[in-house]
């Protein structure tokens, strides 16, 4: 998880108040063993009867997920494996080259959290109205839309009151070159018409069903069910959005 230093900050509308010239500070990068989640190791030292500090740290290093080694069986295969790991050089990286790129993201999001460094920033941090995280107690079926790249996707999730039970229908649909740099009207028509016939589909047409609708792209959020689109990316260029409520 990215912990973003608050050093300097005051809250107002959006952004935060930093004096011009600032740079807001980078914090020391998030140690790799954090990453580990707690149930896995509580599962493991169940299952081991564990006491052991040492023993803990084996555990957690053999949890650490590895390459998996492939033995050629002919000289062709052989041949064929050198040349794959000779292009796959160019995209190893290392933990210096690592935590190079988790400073660099931490102070994107540092700058976009910033009044005057968030109109340039890659990363702008907007604020939102999602006061409350899941508890686990919610049930009931649910409709979702999610639309962040070249596909876009429908979903019926069910929940169970009382269990983890989670049971789910979805359909994806590919966004053409001509939707994504279309008219916007284009976009969204194309939406409602596949959220319709997923709805006939799954006779959910004429009864009330709760709908969240996942808009990866940047926007100037108002409320849980509203937000202007700031800016479009992922190669989406549709005119008539920017600006508007999305």
């Amino acid at each position: 998880m990215l912990k973003v230093s608050r050093t300097g900050r005051r809250r107002s509308n959006s952004f935060s108040l930093l004096d011009k010239g600032d740079l807001p500070v980078t914090p020391m990068p998030t140690p790799s063993s954090s990453f580990v989640p707690e149930s896995m190791l509580e599962h493991k030292i169940f299952n081991m009867h564990m006491n052991n500090h040492d023993e803990l740290l084996k555990v957690a290093e053999e949890m650490i997920l590895r390459p998996t080694q492939i033995e050629a069986e002919d000289i062709e295969f052989k041949e064929k494996l050198n040349e794959l790991k000779e292009l796959c050089k160019g995209f190893h990286l290392n933990d210096e080259q690592l935590r190079h790129f988790e400073k660099r993201m931490v102070m994107e999001i540092n700058w976009g959290l910033g009044r005057f460094t968030n109109p340039s920033s890659n990363i702008k941090s907007y604020i939102t109205y999602v006061s409350d995280l899941p508890t686990g107690k919610e049930s009931g079926t649910y409709l979702a839309l999610d639309l962040g790249g070249t596909n876009f996707r429908v979903l019926q999730i069910e929940l169970d009151r009382g269990t983890t039970s989670v049971r789910m229908k979805a359909a994806k649909y590919a966004a053409s070159e001509s939707l994504m740099t279309g008219p916007g009207e284009d976009l969204f028509n194309f939406m409602a018409d596949k959220l319709r016939e997923f709805m006939v589909e799954h006779q959910l047409l004429g009864r009330k069903n709760h709908l969240g609708f996942t808009f990866s792209f940047p926007t100037h959020q108002h409320s849980l069910s509203s937000a202007q689109l700031a800016t479009w990316t992922k190669g989406f260029i549709c005119e008539g959005v920017e600006g508007e409520d999305a």
